[in-house]
C-alpha cells in the first residue's frame, strides 16, 4: 500500500491542506520542520482515517475540540464519521474497504517508552489490539511487552508445526528470530548486545547478553537501547499481520544517540514490508541526512515533505521538496540551531541586489527557485551592485575560507555592456548575463505564456493577456524593458500584473509584482525550456 494524496480540510492545524505529487515508487517519506507545524497532526489523520470504518461512535464534544480547528465547532458531540470525514486519502491502487482500513495503517507515536515489564502470561493479540492501543497521536503507546507475547507466540507456533518435531529448538529459535538478531547485532556492536531468550519459565521479560554479562535483562538496558529495541522489535513482529501497511513513527529519534539514527533507519527500512510505506515525522539530522543519503542512491525511493514557513491558516499544497541548501539550513537550524550556519553549500553564486545585512535579497531568491531542480548544491547570495559582484575577491576568500572545498562563481545583469565588456568580464572570472536584467528572463512572453497555461485551459483568454500584455512590452523577441529605474520598473511590471489579474480568474498572485515574480514567474521560467536554457548557460558558462 502507497500514499499517492493527503486532503485535510478544517483539521486540527490547517485550514485547507494538500499534500500531493508522492510518486508511488517512494518507499520512504520524511516530514521534516519545526515544533507546532503539523507533522505528528497527518498522523493522527492517518490514525482516525484508520479507525473509522471499524464502527461510526458518538464523540463527545471534549474530543471533539481535539480534531476540529473551527472554534464555533469544538463544542458540540460529532461522530468518527463525520471528523473521518475531514480526511481524504487516495492510495495507489484500489480503495481499502472497511476490514482493510485497520492494515492499511501502522502507528507509533512519541510517547511509547517502555521502562520495564512482566508478563504474567503471553496473551494473543489480534490486528485490532495492536490497532488500539490509543486513540490519539498524544496518547502512550506501550508495545514492548504485546511484542514480547507476540515474539513467543510465533516461536510457540513454528515449534509445535509438525514438519517442525524433529528439528532442535535452537534451530528454529535462530529460524524465527535470526534476522532480528542480526539487525541488532549491526546496532549495537560496542558492546555486542544480543537477544539471549524470552525467559517465559521466570520473569516474564526479555533478556540479553551485553559484552560477556548474561542474564541482563530488559529493564536493566539503557534508554537508548530501549528506543531502538522497542521500534526495530515492533516492525519485526507487526509486518506479519501488517504485510503492505503504511509505518508511521512520531520522532523516532527520542532517547537515542545521534550515531545510531542512520544506523537505525536502515533496519527499519529494511524490515518493513517490500509493498508496504515507511512515513517518518523527525527533527533529526540523522535520519534526514541517511534519508537523503538513500535518495542519491534511489532517487524514486525516498521523498521528503518540508512543513516549515507555511502559514496552515489558509490553502497550501505540500509536494516533495528538493533537499537545496535552504531546505539544509532549514533542517539543521530546526535541530543545531545557530549551528546550522556551519553548513556549506558544494558551490556559491554572487550576484546583484542585497546589502551587507541582507544577502538573500531578490534576485538570490529569483535565481534559487528557478535552478532549484538543476543546481539543488548551490547557493546564491545577493552582495549589492554589479562593482561589488566583480570585485568580491575578499568575500570569496572569506567563503573558501570556511568550506575549502566551495565552488564561487559570480554572475552581473547586461545593462549596456558592450560585447567586449562581456568577454573581459568573462575572462576574470564573472558571467555576464545576455539580457540586462533578471527581470528581462521573468517577462519574456515565453515565459507569460508558461504562467497562464499552468492556470488556465481557454485559449481565447490566453491569446486575449497575450495581447494585452504585448502592447505593453511591445515586441514578440526578448524583452528589453528597463527595470534598473524603480519607477519605471514598478510602472511596466505594474501594469502587467494588472493585466493579468483583470483578464484572467487566477487566484492569489499576489498584490506586488514582486510577490507575483518571485512565487510565480520563477518557477514558469524554470518550466519554460528555451528560456531556462539561455538564462541558465548566462549564469553557470
Amino acid at each position: 500500500m502507497r500514499v499517492a494524496s493527503v486532503h485535510l480540510r478544517n483539521y486540527k492545524r490547517f485550514a485547507d491542506l494538500s499534500i500531493e505529487g508522492i510518486p508511488e515508487t517512494a518507499r520512504l517519506v520524511v516530514l521534516i520542520g519545526p515544533n507546532g507545524t503539523g507533522k505528528s497532526s497527518v498522523f493522527d489523520a492517518f490514525l482516525l482515517k484508520g479507525r473509522a470504518p471499524a464502527g461510526n461512535y458518538r464523540v463527545s464534544s471534549d474530543q471533539v475540540e481535539y480534531y476540529e480547528r473551527e472554534q464555533d465547532r469544538r463544542n458540540r458531540e460529532s461522530s468518527t464519521a463525520e471528523i473521518a470525514d475531514k480526511v481524504q486519502i487516495q492510495f495507489y491502487g484500489d480503495e481499502p474497504t472497511a476490514e482493510q482500513w485497520q492494515r492499511t495503517f501502522y502507528i507509533r507515536t512519541a510517547y511509547r517508552h517502555q521502562t520495564e515489564f512482566n508478563a504474567q502470561q503471553i496473551r494473543r493479540t489480534g490486528i485490532e489490539t495492536s490497532f488500539r492501543r490509543f486513540t490519539r497521536i498524544i496518547d502512550r503507546d506501550e508495545a514492548v511487552e504485546e511484542n514480547y507475547s507476540k515474539m513467543s507466540l510465533q516461536l510457540l507456533s513454528k515449534v509445535r508445526q509438525e514438519k517442525n518435531h524433529d528439528r532442535k529448538v535452537r534451530a528454529l529459535i535462530d529460524e524465527s528470530e535470526g534476522e532480528f538478531q542480526k539487525a541488532l547485532r549491526r546496532l549495537f556492536s560496542e558492546p555486542p548486545l544480543e537477544l539471549q531468550d524470552l525467559d517465559e519459565i521466570g520473569e516474564g521479560t526479555f533478556r540479553f547478553t551485553k559484552g560477556e554479562t548474561k542474564d541482563f535483562q530488559y529493564l536493566n538496558l539503557s534508554g537508548g537501547e530501549k528506543a531502538a529495541f522497542d521500534l526495530l522489535l515492533d516492525v519485526f513482529v507487526k509486518r506479519s499481520d501488517f504485510g503492505d501497511a503504511i509505518y508511521c513513527i512520531d520522532e523516532p529519534e527520542l532517547h537515542l544517540a545521534t550515531s545510531l539514527h542512520g544506523a537505525l533507519l536502515d533496519e527499519i527500512r529494511n524490515m518493513v514490508p517490500i509493498a508496504g510505506q515507511l512515513w517518518l515525522a523527525t527533527h533529526s539530522v540523522g535520519f534526514v541526512r541517511r534519508a537523503y543519503e538513500i535518495q542519491r542512491k534511489y532517487p524514486d525511493e525516498v521523498t521528503f515533505l518540508d512543513f516549515s514557513a507555511h502559514d496552515f491558516d489558509k490553502p497550501v499544497t505540500l509536494k516533495p521538496a528538493t533537499p537545496t541548501p535552504a531546505f539544509w539550513k532549514m533542517t539543521y537550524q530546526v535541530a543545531l540551531d545557530n549551528l546550522s550556519d556551519l553548513i556549506a553549500p558544494e558551490q556559491v553564486v554572487l550576484c546583484e541586489g542585497g546589502n551587507e545585512n541582507d544577502v538573500h535579497g531578490y534576485d538570490a531568491q529569483i535565481y534559487e527557485r528557478v535552478f532549484a531542480g538543476s543546481h539543488p548544491q548551490t547557493l546564491f547570495l545577493t552582495i549589492g551592485g554589479g562593482t561589488s559582484v566583480h570585485r568580491g575577491t575578499r568575500f570569496v576568500a572569506m567563503l573558501q575560507a570556511v568550506a575549502s572545498g566551495i565552488d564561487v562563481r559570480r554572475i552581473r545583469d547586461g545593462d549596456d555592456m558592450t560585447d567586449q565588456k562581456r568577454k573581459e568580464m568573462k575572462a576574470n572570472g564573472t558571467n555576464v548575463l545576455g539580457r540586462r536584467e533578471i527581470e528581462n528572463y521573468l517577462y519574456d512572453i515565453a515565459v507569460l505564456e508558461t504562467f497562464l497555461r499552468t492556470y488556465i485551459d481557454d485559449e481565447s483568454k490566453i491569446a486575449a493577456t497575450k495581447s494585452a500584455i504585448l502592447q505593453i512590452i511591445g515586441t514578440t523577441n526578448s524583452y528589453t524593458g528597463e527595470f534598473k529605474n524603480k519607477n519605471k520598473r514598478e510602472d511596466l511590471a505594474g501594469k502587467i500584473l494588472n493585466i493579468i489579474k483583470t483578464t484572467t480568474d487566477i487566484p492569489k498572485i499576489g498584490d506586488e509584482p514582486r510577490d507575483f515574480e518571485v512565487h510565480h514567474l520563477a518557477q514558469a521560467l524554470a518550466e519554460t525550456q528555451n528560456i531556462f536554457n539561455e538564462l541558465q548557460t548566462d549564469v553557470f558558462g
